[in-house]
């Protein structure tokens, strides 16, 4: 008697020689799925901003996307679905793109009309950023899930077992690396988000012509072992691979947003940190994907990296900053992934022997993308804000914990089972009637010829800018923001009027925003009466009054030109009214950092060439830049003016140990000035903190000066030496209204005093306090 071997499981499947189209498609669909959720963010950002709310928002719409996607394309796997309707997804996702790359800003200015003052009203940001990238992204990047286990079904015909996801995975986890260090760095400034939209949309395109003209088997099964548990047995096998993936998930996205904070404070928040670390997530997740499956007895060490990582301090760290330290430095925090993406294609395996590939890779996928979108809110907004960096590494080990024995109760074991015998992997034709018919082949061929012709065209309607405000010059999008620069009449106090009892008047002058700014600005210039009212009593006046103060070089007749340091150089603005502003003879030599240099490029281009004595520094972080200055280079002044996506401090640069860097930059009688903005002035808790932290490295000497022109606006000033800021009698007349704050307004910063809390490396939440001081006026008005 001859026992029957079990199951077939059947799908219509590219030839042998057809598999390695399997994975091209898989890398390139990785690579699109990347690239899309990078450019959604640069598409919608004029209207939305990229703040922390709208990145948690951007990520968790992509990744359950992909995992409805999962559940919907496990089913279609197991249904024996062949060429032809993949081919036809592929066409549908390239389709989308290139709609949503015409009708993209239209739909956000429908969502946030620019009328309402973008820049304000947070609340319209976070649901109106979500709801933009649901239609423009979700249903793309759904059907882009959906086809990950059909893929794994076609190559699990051949390559049985858990190697299937774990190869299809690691391709498509490469793609995805490719797609995260090239778009935001190169191709969103060359191309444009909506140009990036479109050429997602050619390579999906590329991949529906590949898999439609691809050679294909009649069908292909292989047999599988039958099952003799008992239902009760099966679902608690399946109960702890649930649980397994949706730990392995959120520990994996806990890792990779406390790698980027803890590599900041040491390395910047640049394009090239951002790049290194999730590349370096993206690789151990594929190299941990295809090849995890055969160490699976070392899967506890996950938990031991991920303690290690919370317990090590690489901001202390001796010797250079290079690129090649970065990459281990990175590494050092997170090679625990290596093991943690191992768990899904396991898990995989060990459902799939009791049948049904797609289902088992559409469950365990799905529920780990789950895991995900948990990790990408959990994160950013409550355990690092809340507890801090190394508490969020911990929290991800005892997840990854929790992941590992989960997964052994689910049946992974210590050992891979035995390979599929030959027998049992052979092919039987048995081919589903209808499907890969010539005359559907030609019709899906027509289709995708079709859709290349679409996307082609859509490139012919993308040109412009993204957005147009009243007086806009000119609009360019650059690795980190979009920048707009404007012409409209600034308001100024007429000069000669004492500061108390101040008239305004109209000047023309050019301004510089960003993203959804529509009143604020990164600089600004009055172009035919800079040298009369300079900044119209901006804080750039503020922060140069610090070059006045008893002590510093111009306060002494005859002194030499001060060394000063500006951290976000921006436009110029700070350095202009410093050049305007100088002695005959003693012009400051500036050392200047900005991280954009395209900042740079067009204020130089619309706004004029920038002052003399300057030692720019652009493409590199603040604290970076400055580390890696020489070590006996010394400042008088140094002025931190430096903010991203708009309204947020950079946190690695608003902690204490960052100004006891800057403490050991300033001579004797040297001044560190920061601009802080507030909506609740120097009663908020921003600003605040920001002063308790300075104060910890100054030992208490900061003061607060508000600006009686532009409320909330706040310079905090902390002095070397013991004496309070004092205005030496030569001061330029034009820094009047500047001079009448500081002598009237200034106070000195008591510590310890309401809820103001010292910001640290490992624990910095600039972005939850800007946000609380938003909210706060919001519902004021």
């Amino acid at each position: 008697m001859t026992s029957d071997p079990g199951p077939r499981v059947t799908s219509l499947v590219p030839s042998r020689d057809g598999l390695f189209l399997v994975l091209c498609v898989a890398f390139l669909a990785g690579f699109a799925c990347l690239a899309v959720e990078f450019a959604i963010v640069r598409l919608c950002a004029p209207w939305f901003g990229q703040g922390t709310h709208v990145w948690a928002n951007t990520v968790a719409v992509v990744l359950l996307s992909l995992a409805l996607g999962y559940g919907m394309g496990g089913r279609i796997a197991d249904r024996g679905r062949g060429t032809t309707v993949v081919a036809l997804m592929f066409a549908f996702v390239a389709l989308w793109l290139a709609v949503a790359a015409l009708a993209g800003t239209g739909l956000a200015a429908w969502l946030a009309p620019a009328a309402l003052g973008a820049d304000r009203p947070q609340p319209l940001a976070l649901f109106g950023s979500l709801a933009g990238t649901a239609i423009l992204a979700g249903p793309p990047l759904l059907v882009l899930g959906a086809l990950t286990p059909i893929l794994v079904a076609w190559r699990d015909a051949r390559t049985p077992g858990g190697r299937s996801a774990g190869v299809v995975c690691a391709l498509g986890t490469l793609g995805g690396l490719l797609g995260c260090a090239i778009t935001p760095m190169f191709l969103v400034p060359r191309l444009g988000a909506r140009g990036v939209f479109l050429l997602a949309g050619g390579i999906l395109c590329l991949c529906a012509g590949l898999v439609a003209f691809a050679r294909a088997d009649a069908s292909s099964t292989r047999r599988v072992a039958p099952s003799f548990e008992r239902p009760p047995a099966r679902l608690r096998a399946i109960a702890w691979a649930l649980v397994a993936a949706f730990a392995a998930g959120v520990a994996v996205t806990l890792v990779e947003f406390a790698t980027v904070r803890r590599l900041a404070p040491r390395y910047g928040s640049d394009n090239g940190t951002w790049a290194v670390a999730i590349g370096t997530i993206l690789a151990l997740s594929a190299l941990g994907s295809a090849v995890g499956l055969r160490r699976r007895a070392l899967l506890p060490l996950a938990v031991l990296w991920l303690v290690l990582a919370g317990l090590d301090d690489i901001s202390t760290s001796p010797g250079p900053r290079t690129t090649l330290r970065l990459v281990v430095d990175a590494l050092r925090g997170a090679f625990g992934v290596y093991h943690l993406a191992a768990i899904p294609p396991l898990l995989v395996e060990a459902l799939a022997r009791r049948g049904h590939v797609g289902r088992s890779v559409s469950t365990v996928f799905g529920v780990s993308t789950l895991g995900n979108v948990l990790g990408c809110y959990l994160a950013p907004l409550y355990l690092l804000p809340s507890f801090g960096t190394h508490a969020t590494f911990l929290a991800a080990a005892g997840l990854a914990a929790v992941g590992v024995v989960s997964a052994w109760f689910a049946g992974i074991g210590w050992r891979a089972p035995p390979a599929v015998s030959d027998e049992s992997a052979a092919p039987v034709a048995t081919a589903p009637a209808g499907i890969g018919s010539a005359s559907a082949s030609l019709s899906v061929r027509i289709a995708v010829a079709a859709t290349l012709v679409v996307v082609g065209l859509a490139t012919l309607g993308i040109g412009g800018p993204l957005r147009v405000d009243p007086g806009q010059v000119e609009e360019l999008e650059t690795a980190y923001s979009t920048i707009r620069v404007v012409e409209r009449p600034e308001y100024g106090p007429v000069p000669g009027v004492a500061p108390l009892f101040a008239e305004w008047k109209p000047y023309r002058g050019r301004s510089l925003g960003f993203d959804e700014d529509t009143t604020s600005y990164q600089s600004v210039r009055y172009m035919d009466d800079e040298a009369k009212v300079l900044t119209g009593g901006r804080y750039y006046e503020h922060l140069a009054l610090g070059a006045w103060f008893t002590g510093q070089p111009w306060a002494s007749p005859g002194g030499a030109a001060p060394r000063v340091l500006i951290i976000g150089y921006c436009g110029g603005a700070l350095h202009r009214v410093l050049a305007l502003t100088a002695p005959d003879g003693r012009e400051p030599r500036v050392t200047g950092i900005e991280i954009d240099p395209l900042v740079v490029d067009i204020a130089v281009r619309r706004f004029g060439p920038l002052p003399s004595n300057l030692e720019l520094h652009t493409g590199e972080d603040g604290r970076a830049a400055m580390a890696a200055l020489p070590e006996d280079e010394r400042f008088d002044l140094i002025l931190v003016d430096a903010y991203q996506r708009t309204q947020y401090v950079p946190f690695h640069l608003s902690t204490v140990e960052f100004f006891r860097e800057c403490r050991n930059r300033l001579t004797p009688q040297g001044v560190l000035g920061i601009n802080s903005d507030s909506e609740l002035g120097a009663s908020g808790r921003l600003v605040r903190c920001l002063a308790e932290s300075v104060g910890e490295a100054f030992d208490g000497r900061v003061w607060l000066v508000p600006n009686a022109l532009y409320p909330g606006n706040v310079a905090i000033w902390a002095r070397t030496d013991v004496n309070a800021p004092r205005v030496a009698a030569g001061v330029d007349p034009r820094l009047e209204t500047a001079a009448f704050c500081l002598d009237r307004l200034l106070v000195r910063f008591v510590r310890g005093a309401g809820r103001a809390f010292v910001l640290r490396d490992d624990r910095a939440p600039t972005e939850a306090l800007a946000d609380d001081a938003l909210l706060h006026g919001e519902d004021a008005r």
